[in-house]
C-alpha cells in the first residue's frame, strides 16, 4: 500500500484476496500512514478501514486505532488483534488491552522496529499450502528420489504442488527429472532477483515435471549459495499458491531454521538395511495437527528448538536388513513410522534415465507412495 493511500467505506477487492495481509481500522490519517510504512517495509499487504470490519473479512491480522480499540469486532476472536496509537493514548490502549485477551499493544513510533516485526511474521505464515520436509540421517539415503516421488504423487492426486531443491549440497535435481534442462527459473534466477517473490509470479516461472513445479538449480558451473533468507521467503510464497509444497532439505542435521519454522510435516528418510539410533536434533511430536500456538512441544532441528516446527515419522527406504521390519528401523530411530519404500528396480532406471517421476505409473511404486502422503497428512495415530 502506497503512503496515503485510503480504502474508503466496504472492503475493496485487494481486502477480499486471501494474501490481503492486515486490515487497519482507524480514522487517524497520521497514524494509518505510519502503519502504512511500516508494512510495506515487512512486505505485507495492509488494507485501512474508518469502520469496523465486517465478518468474514479475510485477513491475517487486525489492527485497531485508539478510536476504535474499544470496539466489538464479530469473528476477530481467533485472529490477532495489535491495538495502535501514539503516546498520548497509550493509558487507553493498555486499559482496553486488560479487556481483550491476547491482544497486543504497539504504541509508535516507538514500537515500530517491533511491529515490524511482527507483520513480517504474519506474513511468512500466510498460505494455507502444507509443507512437508524430507530430510536424510545421512548422505546418499535417497531423499531426493524419494521426495521427487512424493511431489509426483501428489500431483497425480489433484494437488497442485511444488517440489524445491533445499538440500545445500544439490547441483540440481535435473538429471533425474527430465533428461534436458527445462525453461523456467530456477535458484539461479531468484538469487539474481531482489525484491519480494510474488506467490502468482512464482508460479508461473517455474518449469515443470510430470504436472509438479520444481524449483531447483540448473547444474550449471555458476552455482553459488542462496542469499540469507531466500530460502523461507521461497516456501513461504509457495504455500500461498500451492496446495502442497515438498521440500527436498538434504541432511536433517542441516535444516535451515526459517524452513522447519514454516513446515508442517517432516520425514526422516532412514536407510532399511540396519537399525538406527535417534537421529540427532529429530524427534516424534507429542500431538499432531495445524499449527496451534504454544499447543505442543517444539522440534528439535539443527540445534534449535522451534515450537512449531515440524512433526518427524521415519520414511524407510531400500532393501531390509536380516530380521528387520520397517516398523523396527523406525522404532529404533525413536520416530514412528510414516511409510516404506522398498528397492525397485523401476525407480532406479527411471532415475538414470532421466524420467523417475514416470515411475509412479506401477503401481507397486505409487501404493507406498500414496501411504506415505496419507500418513503425513494425518499423522500417526489416525493413520494407525
Amino acid at each position: 500500500m502506497e503512503r496515503g493511500t485510503r480504502i474508503r467505506g466496504p472492503v475493496n477487492a485487494e481486502a477480499q484476496d486471501p494474501e490481503a495481509g492486515c486490515l487497519l481500522a482507524t480514522g487517524d490519517d497520521a497514524l494509518a500512514d505510519a502503519v502504512a510504512l511500516v508494512a510495506a517495509a515487512a512486505g505485507i499487504r495492509l488494507s485501512v478501514l474508518r469502520e469496523v470490519p465486517p465478518p468474514g473479512t479475510p485477513a491475517s491480522a487486525l489492527l485497531l486505532g485508539p478510536d476504535f480499540a474499544g470496539a466489538e469486532v464479530p469473528g476477530w476472536d481467533a485472529r490477532p488483534v495489535v491495538l495502535l496509537g501514539h503516546p498520548p493514548e497509550e493509558e487507553l490502549l493498555w486499559r482496553v488491552a486488560a479487556q481483550r485477551p491476547g491482544a497486543r499493544v504497539a504504541v509508535l513510533p516507538r514500537a515500530a522496529a517491533w511491529l515490524g516485526e511482527y507483520l513480517g511474521e504474519l506474513g511468512l505464515r500466510g498460505g494455507t499450502g502444507r509443507v512437508l520436509v524430507l530430510a536424510g540421517a545421512a548422505g546418499g539415503t535417497g531423499t531426493s528420489t524419494l521426495a521427487a516421488l512424493v511431489a509426483g504423487a501428489s500431483s497425480l492426486a489433484g494437488a497442485r504442488t511444488v517440489l524445491i531443491d533445499a538440500d545445500p549440497h544439490s547441483c540440481g535435481m535435473w538429471p533425474v527429472l527430465k533428461p534436458h534442462i527445462p525453461d523456467g527459473a530456477g535458484w539461479e534466477d531468484l538469487g539474481r532477483s531482489s525484491g519480494q517473490l510474488p506467490p502468482a509470479q512464482l508460479a508461473e516461472v517455474l518449469p515443470l515435471a510430470q504436472g509438479a513445479a520444481v524449483l531447483t538449480w540448473s547444474g550449471g558451473p555458476s552455482r553459488t549459495d542462496l542469499p540469507p533468507g531466500l530460502l523461507g521467503e521461497a516456501v513461504s510464497a509457495a504455500r500461498r499458491i500451492f496446495d502442497a509444497v515438498v521440500v527436498d532439505a538434504g541432511r536433517t542435521a542441516g535444516i535451515d531454521p526459517a524452513l522447519a519454522t514454516l513446515a508442517d510435516t517432516g520425514l526422516a528418510v532412514l536407510p532399511a538395511g540396519r537399525l538406527h539410533t535417534p537421529v540427532p536434533g529429530v524427534r516424534s511430536g507429542a500431538s499432531w495437527g495445524g499449527r496451534p500456538s504454544g499447543s505442543r512441544d517444539g522440534s528439535q532441528v539443527g540445534g534449535a528448538v522451534f515450537g512449531e516446527g515440524p512433526f518427524w515419522q521415519a520414511a524407510v527406504v531400500g532393501r531390509l536388513g536380516v530380521g528387520l521390519d520397517a516398523g523396527r528401523v523406525a522404532a529404533a530411530a525413536g520416530l514412528s513410522l510414516g511409510g516404506y519404500l522398498p528397492w525397485l528396480r523401476i525407480v532406479s532406471r527411471s532415475a538414470l534415465e532421466g524420467r523417475l517421476i514416470t515411475a509412479l505409473a506401477r503401481r507397486r511404486v505409487r501404493a507406498p507412495i500414496e501411504e506415505l502422503l496419507r500418513r503425513s497428512r494425518t499423522g500417526p495415530a489416525q493413520a494407525a
